[in-house]
């Protein structure tokens, strides 16, 4: 994440700086355009004024530049003219392709006024040179009157990107609007026409994932090679909305992932020490935790028997310490509630006794109730035959009465 944050502010910092650069060609060429809606239409006032403005203080960037009216609006008649830091009027030559056709000014024909319009890149026909256009419309009474223009060379930004492009280990490349090369370190432009990205692709094949990313808008790819790194890069792609450029940053896989192999050694020298104290203060705690854990389990263990009451020592106040108190006031309390228990099953064993000692008298009582009994059946049994004897003594009483009263009745 450090590299790509990296990356990112380099190419953010290219970027800027490159916006600055043209952003001060977009200021002359508007002054251009103020200069052509303010001034009056006099040839030699424009001759006068307007080389001091595209010189630009001896701006070495700046190619040419000058006014361009629209057919008849600067001179009835005239259909071209321009002017620069050297006066050109090959435009007015009766062969002369006419202007007002060309994309760097229609293209600025519509544009907002007081906008630039940048061209693609292009060589000049007469030095060589590669180049773009900024174009500014300018108005008269309101109605499109005509386009200033700026021409930048391109050879300062080749020279910014060498300077400044190897802030990832790598390089930067431009390209402008249409895909054509700017600047792209390995690539000789030596032909007439600005060479485009895919057709340098079709003789560089490591440039064909570039192409790709930029047909799919995407702003990163990575590519096997990376020209003249001859080494695995990472491609980041940078947007410039004003100019419709785009600034390529190349960086080395190695650079990429250097500082995070970097911080993983530094990591690891510092952690595995750390992890093997680590491990030994908690090996350490471990056991005095479980030394703490084990005593409190013996003193619960021993709670119901006669050591019971020994209280546990607190060493700490976290949870172990909260733990031991526990312990102890439980055992505090178990040790009352036996007692209670021991009180009152001595008094049972007391009550018990005295009615087992009442068991006793009132069996021995029953037994003497018993042998009373036993005498009383007997002297009974002893009454029922003395009865039983008195009643067949009183039927031969009878008896002999009723033949005594036959034999008186007979008598």
């Amino acid at each position: 994440e450090a590299s790509e944050s990296l990356i990112d502010r380099t190419g953010g910092a290219i970027v800027n700086a490159l916006n600055g650069q043209l952003a001060r060609v977009e200021g002359t060429t508007s002054s251009l355009a103020a200069l052509a809606e303010s001034l009056p239409l006099d040839d030699a006032l424009y001759r006068q004024a307007l080389p001091n403005v595209v010189d630009d203080n001896g701006n070495s960037t700046i190619a040419g530049g000058g006014i361009w009216p629209e057919p008849g609006a600067f001179a009835p008649g005239v259909d071209n003219g321009q002017g620069g830091l050297d006066f050109l009027d090959d435009y007015n030559a009766p062969s002369a392709a006419p202007y007002h056709e060309e994309a760097w000014y229609s293209s600025a024909r519509d544009a907002t006024p007081g906008q630039c319009v940048w061209s693609a890149a292009y060589r000049d026909p007469a030095t060589g040179v590669a180049m773009v256009t900024c174009s500014v419309p300018y108005y008269s009474n309101e109605a499109f009157a005509g386009v200033a223009t700026i021409d930048m060379q391109l050879g300062g930004v080749a020279a910014f990107l060498a300077e400044n492009g190897g802030g990832t280990g790598g390089y930067a490349f431009v390209l402008d609007s249409e895909r054509n090369i700017i600047d792209l370190p390995g690539v000789e432009q030596s032909s007439d026409e600005m060479q485009s990205l895919a057709g340098v692709a079709s003789n560089q094949p490591w440039l064909t994932p570039v192409v790709e990313a930029l047909e799919a808008g995407q702003a990163q790819t990575s590519v096997e090679s990376a020209g003249v790194l001859a080494s695995p890069a990472e491609v980041r792609l940078f947007d410039m909305p004003t100019t419709g450029w785009t600034l390529g940053l190349v960086t080395p896989s190695d650079q990429v992932t250097a500082l995070a192999q970097t911080l993983t050694r530094d990591l690891l020298l510092f952690i595995l020490p750390l992890l093997a104290l680590l491990l030994g203060l908690g090996w350490w705690g471990g056991r005095i935790l479980l030394a703490q854990i084990r005593s409190t389990t013996h003193q619960i263990d021993q709670l119901g028997q006669n050591d019971g009451g020994r209280e546990l020592t607190i060493y700490r106040d976290d949870e172990i310490g909260e733990l031991r108190r526990a312990v102890n006031r439980y055992s505090e309390k178990l040790q009352r509630l036996f007692g209670d228990v021991r009180g009152v099953a001595d008094a049972i064993a007391s009550e018990s006794s005295e009615i087992a000692a009442g068991n006793n008298e009132l069996s021995s009582r029953t037994e003497q109730q018993a042998a009373s009994l036993q005498e009383t059946s007997s002297t009974m049994e002893q009454m029922a035959a003395t009865v039983k004897r008195n009643a067949d003594n009183a039927q031969e009483a009878d008896q002999r009465v009723k033949e005594s009263a036959a034999k008186v009745k007979r008598g």
